[in-house]
């Protein structure tokens, strides 16, 4: 009886361990992916003010080559 029962205790605690490794793999997973996240939409900020300035640039041009046609 004391093997079944060291047995039951022994899996339960791996089980125990086994759900304790997933849940801190979930949220070391969860973290990253925020970061990653975080990094993406930075990026796409910078690449939107970027697009925002060429385009502010290209337009103050064609009106000063317009100016000069004129």
């Amino acid at each position: 009886m004391a093997v079944l029962d060291w047995q039951k205790n022994t899996r339960s605690v791996q089980r125990d361990q086994e759900s304790q490794l997933i849940a801190r793999e979930q949220a070391m997973l969860k973290q990253q992916w925020a970061i990653e996240e975080e990094k993406e939409k930075t990026e796409a900020d910078q690449r939107f003010m970027l697009n925002r300035e060429r385009n502010l640039e290209l337009i103050s041009h064609n009106a000063t080559e317009k100016q000069l046609r004129e």
